[in-house]
């Protein structure tokens, strides 16, 4: 997928040409998530312009913004937060975007999450 790649002009031109947006791939996953897990803020963007499901879900149960976060992409997150994107979505696991992000360690998506209002106390529904 382009959107996999960060490749905003590809994509441009398939939405153009009329692909469909909200096509899932062998996981369950959107363009949207897709160019939002490889923290591609301007694909994501544009997809959001577009009409592209904020919510969606994967096969996981991952958004957009869960998979973002993830990766440390906070401008990406701020983005999608700005849209709209629920704060508090879990995955199948119970993770929120906050846990995702400190999991991975990327103190200035945290950082960002809380300003936005993530529940610090929100439990996991997965026990280690």
């Amino acid at each position: 997928m382009a959107a996999a790649r960060g490749s905003k002009d590809t994509v441009e031109l398939m939405l153009d040409r009329g692909a469909d947006l909200e096509a899932k791939d062998e996981s369950g996953g959107t363009a949207l998530l897709r160019a939002a897990a490889r923290g591609s803020k301007d694909t994501v963007e544009l997809m959001l312009d577009r009409g592209a499901d904020l919510e969606a879900k994967d096969e996981s149960g991952g958004t957009a913004l869960l998979r973002a976060a993830a990766r440390g992409s906070k401008d990406t997150v701020e983005l999608m937060l700005d849209r709209g994107a629920d704060l508090e979505a879990k995955d199948g696991d119970g993770l929120t975007a906050l846990m995702t992000a400190a999991e991975g360690g990327h103190k200035d998506t945290v950082e960002l999450l809380v300003s936005y209002g993530a529940d610090v106390e929100a439990e996991c529904l997965v026990r280690p």
